[in-house]
């Protein structure tokens, strides 16, 4: 229902992709920014390929996340597995 045209979303001039891989691609030859997850950062940032954005404020991104099961007593097995791994790596991340 909120409009899509505050910060970045507001920019003229912006790329939409698909996929981390894309945008990491793009990234790496010079083509843009972008906020890509860490893990995915490791190697180039160690080769000097890439390195964070000196940014005054908001150099940190952050979104919510919900687990919704609409009957947790009618999960299997690996349902309930699946939820109490994705509740202990948040919590680990608090």
């Amino acid at each position: 229902a909120r409009p899509r045209d505050a910060g970045w979303l507001g920019a003229e001039q912006r790329w939409t992709v698909s996929s981390i891989e894309t945008a990491l691609t793009l990234v790496s030859h010079g083509l843009g920014f972008a906020w890509l997850p860490r893990e995915r950062l490791r190697g180039p940032l160690q080769s000097g390929l890439l390195a964070p954005l000196p940014l005054r404020e908001g150099g940190c991104y952050a979104v919510a996340l919900y687990l919704i099961s609409g009957r947790p007593d009618a999960q299997g097995p690996a349902a309930q597995a699946l939820a109490a791994c994705l509740r202990q790596a948040a919590e680990a991340a608090d």
